[in-house]
This record gives C-alpha cells, sequence and structure tokens, in this order.
C-alpha cells in the first residue's frame, strides 16, 4: 500500500509539472503579442490565434472550431490539458459543442494517439523511432477519419 501511494504521488507530481507548465505557456501565447485595437480582441491575434486560424480548415470537417483544434494540439502533451486549454481560451467561460459535434470529439479522443509519454515508452522499448511514429501518424489518420464520418454521416441523417 506504501508502495501504490508512492507511485501515485510521483506520477501526480509529474503530471502536475507538465500541466502547469504547459498552462503557464499555453497562457503566453494567449497574450502576447499584444493587440493596440480594440476592435479586435487579444486572442484572435495572440500567436495561439494564428495557430488555430492556421489549422481551423483541417478541423472544419470535424465539427470543431479553432479554439477546439488548439485544445487538441496542447493534449497531445497530456490529454488533461485539454480542458485547461478550453478554460484559458474561453476565459473560464462556458462553451457549447453541438450534440454531433461532441459526439466527435469524443470519437477523436477515443483513437487519437495523445499522450507524449507513451510514444517516449514506445521509442524507448523499440530504441527506434519507426514504431512510435507509424502509432502516433496511424492512430491520428484513423482519429480523423472516423471523426470525420460520424460528423458527415450525423450532417447527412439529421438533414433529412
Amino acid at each position: 500500500l506504501l508502495e501504490v501511494s508512492e507511485r501515485c504521488f510521483i506520477f501526480l507530481k509529474r503530471a502536475g509539472t507538465i500541466i502547469l507548465a504547459t498552462s503557464i505557456i499555453f497562457w503566453f501565447l494567449t497574450a502576447y503579442p499584444q493587440t493596440s485595437t480594440l476592435e479586435t480582441p487579444q486572442l484572435y491575434e495572440s500567436y495561439i490565434g494564428m495557430l488555430g486560424k492556421l489549422i481551423e480548415p483541417l478541423i472544419i470537417p470535424l465539427g470543431f472550431d479553432w479554439k477546439i483544434g488548439i485544445g487538441l494540439l496542447t493534449s497531445f502533451a497530456a490529454r488533461e490539458l485539454f480542458i485547461s486549454t478550453l478554460t484559458i481560451i474561453n476565459n473560464g467561460t462556458s462553451f457549447l459543442l453541438s450534440p454531433l459535434s461532441c459526439i466527435s470529439l469524443i470519437i477523436f479522443f477515443i483513437y487519437a494517439m495523445q499522450c507524449v509519454s507513451t510514444l517516449a515508452v514506445v521509442k524507448r522499448e523499440t530504441n527506434s523511432w519507426k514504431w512510435p511514429i507509424f502509432q502516433f501518424l496511424f492512430m491520428t489518420t484513423f482519429a480523423y477519419i472516423a471523426s470525420f464520418t460520424i460528423y458527415q454521416l450525423g450532417i447527412l441523417l439529421s438533414s433529412k
């Protein structure tokens, strides 16, 4: 029991450190560069806003906007970061997704390889980058195709 509690503490310390550090970096990317105009909200002109707008054409077919896309990118470090990312982007306010977009998001999360530490373990165990890269590309592609299929079928069926 003592060993289990010690391992849990070590895991929480490592995960908490990663989540805190990533959240601080993410906050910086949402706050800079500072905009000088009042017409444009800061978030849209920030580094993270620029990245979000860049990837948005890839994720719109899945039912996601650029904010969800940024959450997906940060969740590759740790899935738990998805929630803190959306909290930072939305200034702590709630946001709404359609039921179909929620299902698409769940499907994506089920299949996507979103854990850098898992990829690091595979690299260490195989002593090669071949399998982690294959695993990442295959699972992310499969997640994208599955999410795309579910969302587009949902749109098709709901329009009839």
